[in-house]
């Protein structure tokens, strides 16, 4: 049976990593930053590793101000902004689990 833990366990796959740490370990001659808003699991360091710009998630949060903050981090300073940015919105994500025809695995995501 596919449980929270199992899933978290096999997250730590030394070969696998999120796209946000893959850009700040990129091999090149530009120094990458990462910032990342309301993404689940974002504040779990993967293989040592976390974006360099993170926020918890607030399920408060407007879309609006999520954008703002990400912008304001790509306008940071050189030695500070981001190159890479992620937005986790619950939509439509929510709706789905709200009126899914799929009961059955329903109560899984829950």
């Amino acid at each position: 049976m596919l449980t929270w833990l199992s899933c978290f366990i096999r997250s730590q796959n030394p070969y696998t990593e999120p796209i946000w740490i893959s850009n700040q370990l990129a091999n090149d001659s530009f120094e990458r930053h990462s910032g990342v808003i309301d993404w689940p699991g974002s504040s779990v360091p993967v293989n040592n590793h976390r974006p360099d710009k993170s926020t918890k998630y607030d399920p408060n949060r407007t879309f609006e101000s999520a954008l703002k903050q990400i912008f304001d981090w790509f306008r940071d300073s050189e030695s500070a902004r981001i190159n890479f940015g992620a937005i986790y919105h619950p939509e439509p994500d929510n709706t789905g689990r709200r009126f899914s025809t799929n009961k059955k695995n329903e109560l899984f995501f829950r």
